[in-house]
């Protein structure tokens, strides 16, 4: 009986070996993996111009209390099931009770009801990517009331594990996930709006937090920012050296800080660019085709000094710096700029919304209280220009808070999201091909000066449209110079079939 049972106890291990490997448990990657793949440029080649209309809204978690305000990264669109298709991730920015919402794409552009889950107090960032090298993307959330970092692991089906919380600094508020130490795995960079660094009184840091190759985290290193109370981060080679740096946008002092990777995931101070004191928040794209990473910065004034007849004015700039390749960047280049008065804007994504293989530039902003989406179009050279941009309108009761842009129903043409946190919902906007989306010429937002025919008729065949029968009659302004468009019908963010026309109305 001795052998028999031998060979039992053989297969016995044998077979348990075997269910051990064929398991659901993923093996770690002996050579790690690489970190989130930049948006597919391509997704929608040759689309042209979309046109958004008639949103679904999704309700997200309530914020309760003060809490925080988070625009620009708060929304975040990957695949998080497996499936192919673009899912939602979204933070809520509570104050005692903050979550992040999950909603998985039926497939179609809908999405099921939202899984929420608990992050740190005052969650005002959220990114996917694979940090256990699993092939799943996972969740990362900036944590300002806690100063911590939240790690969601995917458990291959779109849930996700309980949060590890890993410790930052003051007032963690975005984060960005890239191989900083050169392992190929991802590790997280923090910017810390009121960190205070190691060895240094100064306010402002980034906290660089390694994967120890299983998506935990060592404990952070902290590197100053100057004093300059960072907002958004993005990581970038900025010289070509194969290691990834860190571009900061802080709110107060150097708008861009350059922290250079001088090996394994350490940082030393690089060159730093325009100054102010205000939000600001950065997008990198090589916007020119030249093979290097650019920088787009979007920036709200918010200094004491610029007064108007004892009106504070907060104007809001959009600028793009074009990279060097050395680790130097070229002065920024002013796009556009708005009146300051109800008007501003938000954090910029990069993304070739137009399909013609060059990166544009996308802006949320609000003009006499109303949400605006602009997308400022690329002329191929990374030349942007104010008088040549598209805008959406989002409709009655929206805020422009935080956007993303990605193909949710698989259709080629790009989709948009808006969080609105004041209301706490989500709209998906289904983009569509051929549209007229009508354009604002008659000065119905403050931003649009007294057009000329000319100019109006440039405007509206952007957005697809056509000029119809043009009125000439007097102004109610008395300063409204002649010739130039002061009404229009339809109106401003109407969309209608490709070629439709606006009727214009002229002060004679």
């Amino acid at each position: 009986m001795r052998a028999p049972a031998l060979l039992f106890a053989a297969a016995l291990i044998a077979s348990l070996l075997l269910s051990s490997a064929c398991g659901s448990q993923p093996q770690r990657p002996a050579a790690g993996c690489i970190g989130p793949a930049r948006p597919d440029a391509a997704a929608w080649a040759g689309a042209g111009i979309p046109a958004f209309t008639h949103p679904t809204r999704y309700p997200i978690a309530h914020a309760a209390g003060d809490g925080y305000s988070p625009v620009g990264r708060a929304v975040a669109l990957g695949d998080l099931n497996g499936d192919g298709a673009r899912d939602l991730a979204v933070v809520n920015p509570a104050d005692d009770s903050s979550v992040v919402s999950v909603l998985l794409n039926r497939g179609d552009g809908r999405f099921d009801a939202r899984h929420d889950y608990s992050t740190g107090r005052g969650a005002n960032a959220v990114t996917l990517a694979d940090l256990d090298c699993d092939g799943t993307r996972d969740l990362v959330i900036a944590n300002g009331g806690t100063n911590t970092v939240s790690v969601l692991l995917n458990r291959g089906n779109g849930r996700f594990e309980p949060q590890d919380a890993y410790r930052a600094s003051s007032m963690p508020w975005a984060v960005a996930v890239a191989d900083l130490d050169g392992d190929k795995y991802p590790d997280l960079a923090v910017a810390n709006l009121n960190g205070k660094p190691e060895r240094d009184g100064s306010f402002g840091s980034v906290s660089v937090l390694l994967n120890e190759g299983d998506g935990t985290f060592g404990e952070p290193t902290n590197y100053p920012t100057d004093g300059g109370y960072p907002e958004d981060l993005s990581a970038l080679d900025i010289d070509g050296d194969g290691r990834l740096d860190l571009a900061v946008a802080n709110s107060e002092g150097e708008l861009v800080y350059l922290l250079r990777n001088r090996g394994e995931g350490r940082f030393e101070p690089g060159r730093h660019y325009d100054s102010g004191t205000g939000t600001a928040a950065l997008a990198a794209g090589d916007l020119d085709g030249d093979g290097k990473v650019d920088l787009a910065l979007v920036w709200t004034d918010q200094s004491d000094e610029l007064e108007e007849e004892g009106v504070t004015l907060e104007p809001s700039y959009f600028k793009t710096l074009l990279s060097h390749g050395d680790g130097s960047f070229a002065r920024p280049r002013l796009v556009y700029k708005d009146g300051g008065y109800s008007e501003g804007a938000n954090a910029p994504t990069v993304v070739d919304l137009d399909g013609d293989g060059h990166p544009d530039v996308v802006v949320p902003r609000w003009d006499q209280d109303r949400a605006i989406v602009s997308l400022f179009q690329n002329d191929g050279s990374g030349r942007f220009r104010d008088e040549a941009r598209v805008d959406y309108l989002l409709g009655g009761g929206q805020s422009a808070d935080a956007i993303a842009v990605g193909d949710l129903n698989r259709d080629g043409v790009a989709d948009l999201v808006n969080g609105n946190f004041e209301s706490s919902t989500l709209s998906v906007f289904l983009g569509q091909r051929g549209r007229c989306t009508v354009q604002d010429v008659s000065g119905a937002t403050l931003h649009v000066y007294e057009l000329t025919v000319a100019a109006a008729t440039r405007a509206l065949a952007r957005g697809g449209c056509r000029v119809g029968t043009i009125t000439s009659r007097k102004s109610k302004y008395d300063a409204t110079t002649k010739g130039r468009v002061f009404s229009q019908r339809p109106k401003f963010g109407t969309v209608l079939p490709a070629g439709s026309k606006v009727d214009l109305v002229v002060a004679s």
